[in-house]
């Protein structure tokens, strides 16, 4: 048996003994379900899953490459690499070229300057010498969900950088696996000997795949099993395997290729609403789409009817045979969708099917012209290869040339201004142990009064600059030491990676040492109502002693009057003042578009980024559970008081990200710039010298 195939598999015939039985068509189809898959989920469609799509593909290429070079070796022929290598040229580069010069050029408008540009432009280098997915583990940014990753507009790149690994080494494997399996006096026992060869590699990549996907190593944890070939090999050599072993399937088609067919249907729609971008992956979890993926290849062989038929489909077929140029194009304009309607979901819908337009026009005029030509050999093969490895890395290049550009103009240079880190992580306070806080992290007078520790998480450290300002006016000493991620409660406070128990150790260290200490004044803050207001599995609240969890918004509350009230009933009877800041007004909360980290460039140089209006009643509406736990929590204890900056931020009406030309507010929308701190420094004098006690 072997399986014919034009220049990329899209049309795809298996023979047996001679005489062609089925043509794969729903091969066809099954990419269009892949790729459908991929763009839902990346337009926000509620499809948790559907990034199993670029798992299908996998499958589906080792499929088809398999069939492709195992028909050539049957036949006698031998592996022509030279052929096999301008085929993968003529069907890829192009349209990976065009795309990303085109994307290049549309960044330095549609792009924010500070991080996606240069991002995009990294990736989009790597991906002209097909080593996207290698960049992007290795980076410094987030994984593939992380919300830096969101605004790199050839993030998806990476997928095609493994395809273009396995393709690169595949053939050569697969010579030579077929050489020692020579020896074989028939074709069968030779395909049983190459299927133990591959079925060897795939269990070692599919065993380090389960390794790293639940690592917590930095270099070859979650990202690397994410990215890494190593890591994706199994997929494909699933797809190799199927079609190995697809001669001994034939006979028994009519009676199970149905049941096949639904089975493997069912499991990727398992899949689809079972995994979520929290599941370790690949690992065990794409265990499901994969088999899935490899039941419905399996099913097509030699079997007419069923679930395959339907996946053959004209309509299916047709955006099978769009289906790489669609992957090309969707994910750019949404990223360019959301960078430039923030507030607007139905953007980035509209952007994915808006995406079908350069598809078609890419497969129009660029990809089947060159995809079929076949005088496009030999050196006219190499010179394309070179031209379009070439001029993308000059656009990317020509990217970050203009990023450089952009973000010395006045326009970015004053947001930037803004966004430089508050003096608690500068001087390296945020994450020390208040024990052993580094030198830096104090403020120091002369003949001090006494001391006054400012504690909490980031939403502490933004107040570093106007609390150290007061303090030492004042004449005392300010100590600082913040964690970010970690409120100052006696909870557990777990999200994501962050199982909150290193947060709380610190806390019960911190108050061991403020018990030593016996400080002037302790100035507690926390984003209280991140943790309170939030949905319900965004910050997950547990009791350290009785692990109740809060799975309600009351009970949410109710833990954090708690977890407060403990903390500063212990300070209390230490004899030490407390003052709780109320949470700040979040914008970035209240309203995601007011988040300008993905602001595109025109909008930094036509001065819009940054600078937005919220209606007050929503920002106190965030605000209100966390605050009535706190005054709960304060108003049991003597010596406690509570501070709430609402009314310096905002007016009655409105909170403002801009006053009197100084923006108030970092881009992510959570946190004061220093600036806007500063602007507290007069409150912070009042509290401290009506609650610090003098030692």
């Amino acid at each position: 048996m072997t399986l014919q195939s034009d220049h990329d598999g899209a049309q795809t015939s298996l023979v047996h003994s001679g005489h062609s039985t089925t043509r794969r068509s729903d091969i066809q189809g099954l990419r269009a379900v892949a790729v459908a898959l991929v763009v839902a989920f990346h337009a926000g469609l509620p499809l948790p899953g559907g990034f199993i799509g670029v798992d299908m593909f996998f499958v589906i290429s080792g499929f088809v490459i398999a069939g492709m070079l195992l028909g050539e070796l049957e036949r006698g022929a031998g592996l022509s690499f030279a052929a096999f290598y301008t085929r993968r040229i003529r069907r890829l580069l192009p349209a990976l070229a065009v795309l990303t010069m085109v994307v290049a050029l549309a960044s330095v408008f549609l792009l924010s300057p500070l991080g996606p540009q240069q991002a995009t432009a990294k990736t989009g280098l790597a991906a002209s010498i097909f080593s996207a997915n290698i960049e992007l583990s290795w980076s410094t940014g987030g994984g593939y969900f992380a919300t830096t990753a969101e605004a790199n507009a050839l993030l998806h790149t990476w997928s095609l950088s493994v395809e273009e690994q396995f393709y690169f080494a595949f053939p050569a494997i697969l010579a030579i696996a077929w050489r020692l399996a020579s020896r074989s006096s028939s074709q069968r026992s030779r395909n049983s000997r190459i299927a133990r060869y591959v079925l060897a590699a795939t269990a070692a990549s599919f065993a380090l795949s389960c390794y790293a996907s639940y690592s917590s190593s930095y270099r070859f944890g979650t990202r690397f099993a994410f990215y890494s070939p190593m890591t994706r090999a199994w997929e494909f050599g699933i797809g190799v395997l199927i079609f190995l072993v697809s001669p001994a399937l034939l006979r028994f088609m009519p009676r199970i290729a149905l049941p096949m067919g639904v089975a493997g249907i069912a499991l990727i729609v398992i899949g689809v609403f079972t995994i979520r971008d929290t599941t370790p992956f690949p690992g065990v979890a794409a265990v499901v789409p994969v088999a899935g993926t490899g039941l419905l290849l399996a099913a097509g062989v030699g079997a007419t009817r069923g679930v395959n038929a339907v996946l053959g489909a004209r309509p299916a077929v047709w955006v099978g045979d769009v289906s790489y140029g669609w992957y090309l194009w969707h994910w750019p304009l949404i990223v360019f969708a959301a960078a430039m309607w923030p507030d607007k979901r139905w953007a980035c819908v509209l952007a994915a099917l808006v995406s079908l337009g350069p598809t078609l026009l890419s497969s129009r005029f660029i990809e089947n012209p060159i995809r079929f030509n076949d005088r496009i050999t030999g050196r006219r093969a190499v010179a394309l290869a070179a031209l379009c490895i070439l001029l993308p890395i000059v656009a990317c290049f020509g990217l970050l040339f203009a990023n450089r550009l952009e973000t010395r103009s006045a326009a970015i240079t004053a947001f930037s201004e803004a966004n430089r880190g508050h003096a608690d992580s500068e001087r390296g306070c945020d994450g020390a142990r208040l024990s052993d806080a580094p030198p830096g992290c104090t403020w120091r007078v002369d003949n001090p009064k006494g001391t006054v520790v400012l504690v909490g998480d980031s939403n502490a450290g933004q107040f570093t600059e106007p609390a150290a300002v007061a303090a030492n006016r004042l004449g005392y000493n300010l100590t600082v030491a913040t964690a970010s991620g970690c409120p100052f409660v006696d909870l557990l406070a777990s999200a994501g990676a962050n199982d909150g128990i290193a947060c709380h150790r610190r806390v019960v260290d911190s108050m061991a040492t403020l018990r030593e200490l016996r400080p002037s004044l302790v100035i507690l803050a926390s984003s209280s109502a991140d943790y309170v207001t939030s949905e319900v599995g965004t910050w997950q609240l547990r009791d350290p002693r009785t692990g109740e969890a809060a799975t309600t918004p009351e009970a949410a509350k109710r833990l954090w009057d708690h977890g407060l009230t403990s903390v500063l009933k212990e300070l209390d009877e230490a004899g030490t003042p407390t003052a709780v800041v109320q949470t700040a007004p979040h914008p970035g909360d209240v309203d995601p578009s007011t988040d300008s980290r993905t602001c595109p460039a025109v909008g930094f140089l036509t001065d819009s980024c940054g600078r937005y209006s919220i209606a007050r009643a929503n920002v106190e509406r965030w605000q209100q559970p966390a605050r009535d736990a706190q005054n709960q929590a304060v108003a049991r204890i003597r010596a406690a008081t509570a501070v709430d900056f609402t009314d310096d931020l905002c007016s009655p009406e409105a909170c403002n990200s801009e006053r009197d030309g100084v923006l108030l507010y970092r881009s992510d929308g959570g946190h004061l710039s220093v600036d806007g701190s500063l602007t507290l420094t007069d409150r912070f004098s009042d509290l401290i010298g009506h609650r610090a006690v003098q030692s």
